[in-house]
Parts: structure tokens; C-alpha cells; sequence
């Protein structure tokens, strides 16, 4: 909350945006571009002729504004109905997408039942417990890699108690273990090398080739992990010297948690590690070299996934279990991918997506 201003929930954030897209169909003038398809590596993109774009007439009419009325040669600015229709259109067109995020949330679900993630987390704590500096820079480099590659950030929540506790025992606030976890995922996810979620999808609606920019991405990367670092060790350092220079100060009370020490690293979650990296490399070389794309990707998630469970002994009940709830946790961003896609629906049936272009 915004003072007074209540932010709406997403879906129905973007429900807004459609019907005003759906309402400026009918006072910005429709126009549209020529296009052509162009062949770049193994992808067909299509791309816009330049100085091509032509306005086109609308039509209105009492039938258009409820259910259309399409007239050859004229744009029909976007009904009631067609409104109601852009979203699940918008869904059905972000099909290979939605299912996509659903795959890898699944996979990582399984992964994550193994107790693969917290045994290493807690492996890594567990050897830098003695310096402050070497375990920041540690974790904040593991944690951003899992962001920058994979796509993680919701995964580290279940680990907060365990970065409060070495926080604490290091002689920092809450705040620093907290921003342990979250700085770093973010700055991960922020600064994608090979993110599913916000490179390969992007990309492919872009149509621009899967992969593409990645030494821009990783210099990025590297910048600001370096800047997170030094500001988190810069906090760390005001606090040795001065406890009264946290901002938790007065609130900081932390009570001990008896249930982190059942995160213990073994020979199968080393396995499982090994196993996952290698196939994950194996996805994306052939992404860049086989013109892999959202099945195929996801069918080697999925693979992750299986194998994730056979090394971590998990019978087929536990792991099915598994996958259903990690693929309950992307509901909200999967689906959230439709009714995104439901704007550029409405903005295309009323033909002025082209317009905005051309006008700003």
C-alpha cells in the first residue's frame, strides 16, 4: 500500500491494462508496418520493413462495440467480447511458455525435496563459519550464480533461517542475513547469463536468437555482484565496529532455531550437483548449436528432474508430490505470462501496437 492507494494484485493489474488497451483501440488511429521473415542462425524472425507503415481506417459500428464487426480494408477497434477473449487468447498463444515455466518448476521441486540446496548451502556455511568476508563473498557468489542461470530466488525463502543464524553468530543483524539471501538472488536474477525465465523467454518473444548478448550479460553480471559485495562487506564492517550501526539496532532479538542442523551435505546430494550441472550444460549447448527450444528444454528439465529424484532415493509418490507443488509455485508467474500476453492480443486486434511504435 501506497499511502492510500491500494496496489491491485497482478492479474488484475493486467485485466486493467487490457481494457485500456482495449479502449485506446478506438482513438489512437490504427496503422500497421510491413514485415518479412529473416533467417538468423536457426531461427526465422520476423522484423518490420522500415518506412513501410501505412494508417488504416477504422470501422465503427453498435455490433463492434459488443461482439465485432470486421469489415475488409478497415480496423475494428476492439469489443466487449473481444476484451473478455484477449485473455485466454492470450493463454493459449503462451502456451509453449506457461508449460515451460510449470516443467522447470517441477524439476527444481523434485531437486529441492532431495534436500540438495540446503545440505550445500549448510556445506558451505559449515567451511567459511570462521571469516565473515570469505563466507559473504562465498554465498553471495553461489546464490547469484543459482539467479543468473537458473532462474532461482523463491527456492532460498526455506533458507532464511539458516542465513539468520550465521548472521547472528557472526556478529551481524537480521538484515544482513536476510539480504544474504535476497541481494544476492535478485542481483542474480536481475543480471541473467542464462535465466530461463528472463532471457530464453524473452528472447523467443523477441525473436532474436536464444543466447544471443551473453558476453554483455556476463560482464553486467560481474559488475554488479563485485558492487552488491562491496556494499554488503562495507555493512558488515560498520556493524563490527559499532553495533549501533545497524539499522535493526533496538530489534534485533534472535531466537535459536534447534531444526538447522538436520542440513548435512552427503555423497548423494554431491551426485545430484554433478548430475544436474552437466545436463544443464548440456541444454544450453544445445540451445545455442541444436535449435533447441521450449519442448525440448523442458524435456531436459525434466530430466534433471528424474534423475535429481532417482539419485536422492525418492520413491515415485514423494517425487510425483514434489513436482505438483513446484509447479504450484509458478502458477502465479506462468499464468502471469497469458494475461501479459493478453495486452499485445488487444493492441493487434485493434491494429494499433504499430501505431504506438510509429507515433512515439
Amino acid at each position: 500500500m501506497l499511502g492510500s492507494i491500494k496496489i491491485p494484485h497482478v492479474f488484475a493489474l493486467l485485466t486493467i491494462i487490457i481494457l485500456v488497451a482495449s479502449i485506446f483501440s478506438y482513438i489512437i488511429p490504427s496503422g500497421q508496418y510491413q514485415r518479412k521473415e529473416v533467417q538468423v542462425g536457426l531461427l526465422t524472425r520476423t522484423v518490420v520493413i522500415p518506412d513501410s507503415f501505412q494508417q488504416i481506417p477504422k470501422h465503427y459500428s453498435m455490433k463492434g462495440v459488443f461482439v465485432g464487426d470486421e469489415v475488409e480494408g478497415k480496423a475494428t477497434p476492439v469489443s466487449i467480447f473481444g476484451f473478455l477473449k484477449a485473455i485466454p487468447k492470450g493463454l493459449e498463444e503462451s502456451a509453449d511458455i506457461i508449460f515451460f515455466i510449470f516443467l522447470i518448476g517441477g524439476a527444481f521441486g523434485m531437486v529441492k525435496r532431495t534436500g540438495t540446496i540446503t545440505a550445500v548451502i549448510q556445506a558451505l556455511i559449515n567451511k567459511f563459519s570462521n571469516s565473515g568476508t570469505a563466507l559473504t563473498i562465498v554465498l553471495m557468489l553461489c546464490i547469484s550464480i543459482a539467479g543468473s542461470t537458473l532462474g532461482m530466488g523463491e527456492e532460498f525463502i526455506p533458507l532464511v533461517p539458516v542465513f539468520l543464524y550465521v548472521s547472528h553468530k557472526l556478529g551481524y543483524d537480521k538484515l544482513y542475513g536476510l539480504a544474504l539471501v535476497f541481494v544476492s538472488a535478485e542481483i542474480g536474477f536481475a543480471s541473467a547469463t542464462t535465466n530461463p525465465f528472463n532471457v530464453q523467454i524473452a528472447q523467443g518473444i523477441a525473436e532474436v536468437p536464444l543466447g544471443s548478448g551473453l558476453g554483455f550479460r556476463l560482464i553486467f553480471y560481474v559488475v554488479v555482484l563485485i558492487i552488491a559485495i562491496l556494499y554488503m562487506l562495507r555493512y558488515g564492517r560498520k556493524l563490527q565496529q559499532d553495533f549501533s550501526n545497524s539499522y535493526l539496532a533496538p530489534d534485533n532479538v534472535y531466537k535459536e532455531d534447534d531444526t538447522l542442523a538436520q542440513f548435512e551435505l552427503n555423497k548423494s546430494h554431491v551426485r545430484i550437483v554433478a548430475v544436474s550441472a552437466l545436463i544443464f550444460v548440456g541444454i544450453l549447448w544445445a540451445v545455442q548449436t541444436q535449435g533447441w527450444w521450449m519442448a525440448e528444454m523442458g524435456a531436459g528439465f525434466l530430466f534433471i528432474g528424474i534423475v535429481a529424484s532417482i539419485l536422492g532415493k525418492l520413491s515415485i509418490n514423494e517425487a510425483t508430490k514434489a513436482f505438483i507443488l513446484g509447479m504450484e509455485e509458478m502458477l502465479v508467474g506462468a499464468l502471469v505470462v497469458g494475461f501479459a500476453k493478453g495486452i499485445q492480443v488487444a493492441l493487434v486486434e485493434g491494429q494499433i501496437m504499430d501505431s504506438i511504435i510509429y507515433y512515439a
